[in-house]
């Protein structure tokens, strides 16, 4: 019993192998549940090695090579290969004793250890607890540019103080002025160098409390962009771009605005169309942008949104009626669209004749300021149409004027479409929204302007104009129209074009009778996709039956109506016409000779062949039937009659059209008992069962349908229920 236990107590743990330079592999058991110290203590008494504590053991398939730690034992799984190397504190010494004594020609293969190891949590945090990052940055600040190992230095200690999760307030001044002055300076630096000096100083912008002012101050946003310039690499420009949107994020009010005057004007922003978008991205045969460098596509995405989103302060800004400059912004608008009208003298007259120009204007108050009071888009609606009147006074002036021609209810409240249009722009360009993280999406064309949302404005108005004339719309109809540019300018931006006069182009191409369509294939493939789901096509099923019946009855009532039919003879060369009714009780087809432009339905009585429906075999049809000998006899079919029981071995047709073919053929089908073929009775059927599940849907219109079955709870665990009335 004893052996058997001891035996069983051999096998508790997990299945290892590890290796040790030139030694044997070991290949035994490790016991989760006893420290590593022992573990290691048992591999050195295996291999004759002396001090365990010189050792840590390494995990072999790693990606990253990781030491074993307490912290990290948990990852060691039945059937894991390691390795017995020297310890983490054994080789932070030696890496650190080798970058403080040899010269830097000397220390080539430890930097190489070093960006190896620095990945390692428990290497990283050794080498911090052993004042390595100081030394590192000492070593730093003695290099120059010229030094090949620099680059690898810098790439290290921002590995560590990722890895070991240190405030990156530990960068000392004199290491950050080192490596600023490396970004900031005329002095040739090497591209992967800067490429390190940009994503160390993006780090410490971003995560440091205090030093990120020392950065603000040494890199100046024109050197910037100049690399954008020189650095072909684009994980260098991304690199870059990384630094300016976390100094854009980080500056005070001041300076972020001294930012966007920068970032928006033609110089700075040459450099990122450029040098940037040229290389970020292309345009298909259709015309939509293809992004080429998806990190660098954030990183413009990332800009871009802190560039539109300074517009949110005017955007979330009411105008107050006493702004003095509020005031001379709608004088003007006014001055400009009714600038040859003479007003009238007296101020009483003259007061009115100024009520009745602003509701031409579109207002709905005296006072057009009170119009700019909701928010939003508050004052940046008025920025806009401000812009709109003094940059573009001619088409603001076709525009306003082309309005007070029309009939009252028919005029397109400038006004109005304004203030609404500006606050749709800031939806669809997410003004006010934090940039969003792993997102790509941007619109380059608002880079190639000074003021691109003004343009866009101007752009978009002018649109909603023309719309509105297409629609031939009513005031009543505002909400409506606006609902449709919002389509137009939707569509369009979702090709990304490249300019302005690209987006322009392609909204004349989106007029309103494109955007119908558009929304009538949207609603058709939703409703395609709804009857589609599970559940419906499982009450389809259920209701199946039924609809098929009343398709069959819908046949058979047509059969009884009758129709005309042409039977070629089988000797003349002219043909013959008969009409052919079924009987109301479904047992007998009544037909008989008739005149070709004959038009009334003849009464059963005056039919006088008949053929029983229980003497009917089958339906031929096509090439099948007796009596088909061409190509216009496409609608031909026959009813095969049972042999010996009549004269006639079928009764020939051929139909005038394919609608009535269909329907006799179906008919007689259903006579026989027999299921309906042909695809106008399929159509039919999907049709009716189709509009019989809209009817039942109902009443959960707006409700979304699971594509599961809701989990059925579980029991309760008892049934003493209990109700106080």
């Amino acid at each position: 019993m004893s052996r058997a236990t001891s035996g069983m107590q051999q096998d508790i743990g997990l299945k290892v192998a590890v290796q040790h330079q030139n030694f044997d592999a070991f290949m035994g058991s490790y016991d989760p549940s006893n420290s590593l110290e022992e573990f290691i203590k048992k591999l050195c008494e295996n291999w004759n090695l002396p001090e365990p504590s010189r050792y840590m053991l390494q995990f072999l398939k790693d990606p990253l090579f990781q030491f074993v730690s307490d912290e990290n034992k948990h990852e060691i799984k039945q059937g894991a290969m390691m390795k017995l190397v020297t310890s983490a504190p054994l080789l932070c010494s030696s890496i650190l004793a080798t970058l403080t004594k040899s010269p830097p020609t000397d220390i080539s293969g430890t930097v190489v250890k070093l960006n190896k190891f620095a990945h390692d949590p428990t290497f990283a945090k050794c080498f911090v607890e052993k004042q390595g990052l100081q030394i590192l940055q000492t070593v730093v600040e003695s290099m120059t540019q010229e030094d090949a190992l620099l680059s690898q230095l810098l790439q290290a200690f921002t590995q560590l103080v990722s890895t070991a999760r240190v405030d990156w307030e530990i960068s000392d001044d004199c290491f950050i002025s080192k490596v600023t002055v490396l970004v900031d300076g005329n002095m040739p630096v090497p591209e992967q160098l800067l490429y390190r000096c940009f994503i160390l100083l993006e780090l410490i912008v971003s995560l440091s409390s205090t030093k990120y002012i020392m950065v603000e101050k040494g890199v100046s946003l024109l050197r910037l962009m100049e690399h954008l310039k020189t650095c072909k690499d684009p994980e260098t420009r991304r690199a870059i771009l990384a630094l300016v949107n976390s100094m854009f994020i980080r500056a005070k009010p001041d300076r972020k605005k001294d930012y966007l005057s920068k970032l928006s004007g033609r110089q700075y922003r040459n450099y990122i169309t450029d040098y940037v978008l040229q290389n970020a991205l292309s345009t298909d045969e259709h015309g939509a942008v293809v992004l080429h460098n998806q990190e660098l596509c954030q990183q413009l995405h990332k800009l871009q949104q802190l560039l539109l989103n300074q517009l949110l302060p005017r955007l979330l800004t009411g105008a107050a009626p006493d702004d003095a400059r509020v005031t001379e912004k709608i004088l003007e608008l006014r001055n400009v669209a009714f600038e040859s009208d003479a007003e009238a003298s007296g101020s009483s007259a003259r007061h009115e004749e100024i009520k009745k120009k602003y509701k031409k204007l579109g207002f709905k108050n005296d006072n057009p300021a009170h119009d700019f009071n909701e928010v939003p888009p508050g004052l940046l609606a008025l920025d806009n149409i401000y812009y709109f009147c003094h940059n573009r006074p001619e088409q603001y002036s076709k525009l306003v004027l082309e309005n007070c021609y029309r009939a009252d209810s028919h005029e397109c409240p400038i006004g109005k479409a304004s203030i609404n249009l500006t606050k749709l722009l800031a939806q669809l360009l997410k003004i006010g929204e934090a940039p969003r993280d792993q997102c790509s999406e941007f619109h380059p064309m608002l880079f190639t302007n000074d003021h691109p949302f003004e343009e866009l404005f101007c752009i978009c108005i002018t649109l909603l104009n023309k719309t509105w004339k297409e629609m031939k719309a009513t005031t009543e109809d505002f909400s409506k129209v606006l609902s449709v540019v919002k389509e137009q300018i939707s569509h369009a931006l979702k090709l990304q074009p490249p300019n302005l006069d690209q987006f322009q182009k392609r909204l004349q191409l989106l007029t309103y009778k494109e955007i119908t369509e558009i929304w009538q294939n949207e609603r058709r493939s939703t409703e395609a996709k709804e009857m589609n789901a599970p559940q419906i096509q499982k009450l389809k099923d259920e209701l199946r039956r039924d609809i098929d019946e009343v398709v069959q009855q819908q046949r058979l009532r047509i059969l009884e109506e009758g129709a005309r039919f042409r039977n070629p003879p089988k000797r003349s060369s002219r043909d013959k016409f008969f009409f052919c009714r079924l009987s109301p009780n479904h047992k007998l087809f009544h037909y008989d000779e008739c005149d070709e432009k004959a038009t009334k339905v003849p009464p059963l009585d005056d039919l006088t062949k008949k053929v029983s429906v229980s003497d009917i075999k089958s339906i031929a049809t096509g090439k099948e039937c007796p009596h088909h000998k061409s190509r216009k006899q496409q609608y031909a079919f026959s009813l095969m009659l049972e042999s010996g029981k009549t004269e006639a071995v079928s009764l020939d047709f051929v139909a005038a059209e394919e609608e009535l073919y269909n329907i006799w053929h179906d008919g007689v089908k259903v006579l026989l008992r027999e299921t309906m073929v042909t695809e106008a009775a399929a159509r039919d059927i999907e049709m009716l069962l189709n509009m019989e599940i809209k009817l039942q849907l109902l009443d959960v219109e707006g409700v979304t349908i699971p594509s599961d079955l809701p989990p059925v709870p579980p029991l309760p665990p008892n049934y003493n229920f209990c109700y106080n009335l």
